[in-house]
């Protein structure tokens, strides 16, 4: 997230504490608001994730998201009945009620949406997102502290730099040092249903207890990316639609390789040895392709 807009609110809201109960990010440009909801959130209750995957809903962070289709009125009752119910054992926390594209939300959840943003509890936030804010009933945005982004691209920033997305997503700087070896492990996983040991070879050279949280990150996100054009989904974050044959993937257990590097991820989270944790990764790999 590079606009300077949001952050400054927010960092002045807090500042002076002055917080508003009610946000609503509005952007007809930006797609996803992932890397927005990440620094309220971290920003808010002082946390240090390094990715939106890394928040855990349903305890202290509860989502709503209108992104791939209609906010019914039950999804919005249900929300709002664990952001109401669940205790806060922190006193220096708050409880953040996210609603990604709250435009995609049907009349009768709305209403229901209304009701709770007029009295939400003294203890909790809500930030909601959208594309067509003109789509917003009148009196959701009435009650909201309106954030306006235009992001105009100039002319030098409208060609992407080379995996810019993965960078954004994650919320972290651009470093051209990893360049290299995404394009080298993109190759690889492009190749990888008939050709394991090319990427097991980049994984033994390249994955170092430094740079182990965004290689997994990057590895994490190409997979995703397979996951999502073999559900029929097209907002790939990393890879070239073009370039994956899909059919070629049908029997290589992709959402179990995903959770495998998740799994991996957290345990050094955790601080459990890296060697071992990288050799259970090459050996876990090998086994889910069928080696």
């Amino acid at each position: 997230m590079n606009n300077l807009v949001f952050k400054n609110v927010i960092d002045n809201s807090l500042k002076e504490n002055k917080l508003n109960q009610v946000y609503l990010i509005s952007s007809k440009n930006i797609k996803n608001f992932d890397a927005y909801f990440l620094y309220f959130i971290n920003s808010i209750n002082n946390e240090k994730f390094e990715n939106f995957n890394q928040i855990k809903f349903g305890e202290l962070y509860f989502y709503i998201n209108g992104n791939d289709d209609t906010i019914g009125k039950q999804e919005v009752l249900d929300a709002i009945s664990s952001t109401t119910e669940t205790s806060i054992f922190s006193k220096n926390k708050k409880k953040i009620l996210i609603i990604n594209k709250v435009e995609n939300g049907t009349q009768q959840s709305l209403n229901s949406l209304l009701k709770f943003l007029e009295n939400p509890p003294h203890n909790t936030l809500i930030l909601m997102s959208s594309n067509y804010i003109a789509q917003v009933l009148k009196t959701v945005k009435s009650r909201a502290f309106i954030i306006e982004i235009n992001e105009l691209k100039t002319t030098d920033q409208t060609k992407e730099k080379p995996f810019e997305k993965f960078f954004l997503k994650n919320n972290i700087e651009y470093e051209e040092q990893y360049i290299e070896i995404f394009e080298n492990i993109v190759n690889c996983i492009y190749l990888s249903y008939k050709q394991i040991d090319s990427l097991l070879e980049l994984i033994i050279s390249n994955l170092s207890f430094e740079n182990n949280q965004v290689l997994l990150n990057f590895l994490i996100f190409c997979y995703l990316d397979i996951y999502k054009l073999k559900k029929g989904l097209k907002d790939l974050v990393i890879l070239d639609i073009k370039k994956i044959n899909k059919e070629k993937f049908d029997y290589i257990p992709i959402f179990k390789i995903i959770d495998l590097l998740k799994e991996i991820k957290e345990n050094l989270d955790y601080g459990l040895n890296f060697n071992l944790q990288k050799s259970s990764l090459l050996l876990r790999l090998e086994e889910l392709y069928g080696l």
